[in-house]
């Protein structure tokens, strides 16, 4: 049991809330998740300019990758086309608004992609690896403005970055940095499709559409902040 509790820590560490990444079409959480650890101007707007980056770029290296057994070889249509159909579905299914705002968006992210890999030959899957990087780094440091959650804050509640930084050890700020360039920045990189449809109904709300259930999942976000210790806590 000493060993699962220690487990369970590292990986509280690692992810925050694990179920976070593998309850993807829990939509209603991943729109709670988005409005607690999105607040701020500075997370809002990054995220804005990074997300479709991150989205591109990997609609890039996946353009690299031949669906298997679909088409005559060497003619296969490329994994990017079933990606970004998924990611479509995905944003219809959180809201169907959201999810025609972002079709032309998606569909034009998936041609430039194709086309740049198609001229870029084997080069191209490098460029998109470190741009998906880049811009999920730029993502994950926008953070640093958000409240600091559990485990992570050394307490068992959020604490602001501020007061996070002036009271944690430095063994403790170490690890924050060290995640936050390594581990924070590779789940910020698989989030990106998630969070896309995430980003462009809570612009929706923001001029006026659904309004009420943009209060209600602002409600339900404050409430999890309020009892994160009792699920998450160490």
């Amino acid at each position: 049991m000493a060993t699962r509790a220690k487990l369970d820590i590292v990986v509280r560490y690692m992810t925050i809330i694990p179920a976070a990444h593998v309850r993807a079409w829990d939509l209603p959480l991943q729109r709670r998740l988005y409005a607690l650890f999105h607040t701020t101007n500075v997370s809002r707007i990054l995220h804005s300019i990074c997300t479709p980056i991150i989205v591109w770029f990997m609609l890039v290296a996946l353009s690299y990758v031949p669906l298997p057994f679909v088409g005559e070889l060497g003619a296969a249509p490329q994994l990017s086309l079933l990606a970004v159909a998924t990611f479509a579905a995905y944003a219809f299914a959180h809201d169907v608004l959201a999810g025609a705002l972002l079709l032309p968006v998606q569909a034009g992210l998936w041609i430039t992609a194709s086309e740049f890999a198609a001229r870029s030959g084997p080069e191209g899957l490098g460029i998109a690896v470190a741009g998906m990087l880049i811009a999920s780094a730029v993502q994950t440091f926008s953070h640093f403005w958000e409240p600091v959650p559990p485990p992570l804050s050394g307490d068992e509640h959020f604490l602001p970055f501020v007061t996070f930084w002036r009271t944690a050890s430095p063994m403790r700020k170490l690890l924050a940095l060290f995640l936050g360039s390594t581990v924070y920045v590779l789940l910020e990189l698989i989030a990106a499709p998630r969070v896309f449809p995430c980003q462009a109904l809570r612009m929706l709300q923001w001029l006026g559409y659904a309004v009420g259930s943009r209060e209600e999942t602002e409600r339900a976000a404050r409430r999890m902040m309020e009892r994160w210790h009792e699920q998450w806590s160490e």
